[in-house]
């Protein structure tokens, strides 16, 4: 068995003029990028795919999907951040009670 991974472009030249295969694919999967009419639209115009209704909820599907997988990217993008954000908190709050420490120890030791 063999597995491509295809990453579509993070900002598409013209979608809507193009037809190469990068371009179908982003029409196909990229969430937010064209309604569900547009893609219709622009698989029937320029890539000459008629749309019959069983097709268009299976690109309805696709389009759902790409959205979910888009969607929980940008939670779990949250989610480590606000860990990151947490972490770094935690590190500067013992540095300054490290450094509060050390001064206390060397006043200690001036006395």
């Amino acid at each position: 068995a063999e597995i491509i991974i295809v990453y579509p472009e993070e900002n598409p030249v013209d979608v809507k003029s193009e037809t190469n295969l990068s371009n179908f694919l982003n029409v196909l999967l990229r969430p937010n990028l064209l309604t569900k009419e547009e893609k219709f639209k622009i698989l029937e115009e320029k890539y000459g795919i008629l749309l019959v209704e069983e097709f268009k909820s299976e690109v309805e599907g696709m389009c759902n999907l790409s959205q979910g997988v888009w969607e929980g990217g940008i939670k779990e993008g949250k989610i480590i951040g606000r860990e990151e954000g947490m972490l770094q908190s935690t590190i500067h709050h013992v540095e300054s009670l490290m450094e509060e420490l050390r001064d206390k120890v060397v006043k200690a030791l001036q006395e």
